[in-house]
């Protein structure tokens, strides 16, 4: 899993963000998660079962008889599975694919809804949503934006994250995807002169 950005990354992505706006009258926002949900119910099915395996290898075994000490087992597995995050990291991986980007996807336009509300009614607006846990990466934009901006352009915004982060790192590819993203709205949504707002870079730690 790419690892989130430090302060210092932060910072830098900040400052071409405010680069980038300097451009275009759109607002732009980057929302990096480290996972976009506990995904409590899944870790906990797959931590039930390997602790039953491991309950059911004892008594076979012999190593372990008594059913107190069995239940124990049965009940420590999934314990550690959702309370250590490498593990419950891990458990990701055996996830359905299909399930981690709806859940990334719902995170998402939650993310966006959020930002829309802090926001005036009709001002452009470019999110662009990463959730490191599921490997997700998508672009929400407001209904100004999507008139005037293909989908296909949106797409090469996120191919420019996407292309870079695995070379380059995060921060890195971050920032070329905004840059890219306010090279494509200034087209559009030239500056005006009114001022943007602090830099909106979120990042989700839970």
């Amino acid at each position: 899993m790419v690892k989130a950005f430090s302060s210092d990354d932060r910072a830098a992505l900040e400052q071409a963000l405010i680069q980038a706006e300097r451009q275009t009258s759109a607002e732009i926002a980057v929302v990096v998660a480290k996972a976009s949900d506990d995904y409590r119910a899944i870790v906990m099915s797959y931590g039930l079962a390997l602790g039953s395996f491991f309950a059911l290898l004892l008594w076979h075994c012999q190593g372990v008889t008594e059913f107190p000490a069995l239940l124990s087992v049965q009940l420590v597995v999934p314990a550690l599975l959702s309370f250590v995050p490498p593990l419950r990291h891990f458990c990701l991986r055996f996830a359905p694919a299909r399930l981690l980007r709806h859940r990334a996807a719902q995170r998402a336009a939650a993310e966006y809804l959020h930002l829309e509300h802090h926001l005036p009614a009709q001002a452009p607006v470019l999110l662009l949503y990463v959730s490191l846990a599921e490997r997700y990466a998508h672009i929400y934009t407001s209904r100004a934006v999507h008139e005037k901006i293909p989908g296909r352009e949106l797409h090469a915004v996120v191919a420019t994250l996407t292309s870079a982060v695995k070379s380059e790192g995060l921060k890195a590819a971050l920032t070329k995807a905004v840059e890219h993203a306010g090279e494509m709205l200034k087209g559009s949504f030239p500056a005006d002169g009114r001022a943007h707002g602090p830099a909106h870079v979120v990042e989700i730690k839970g």
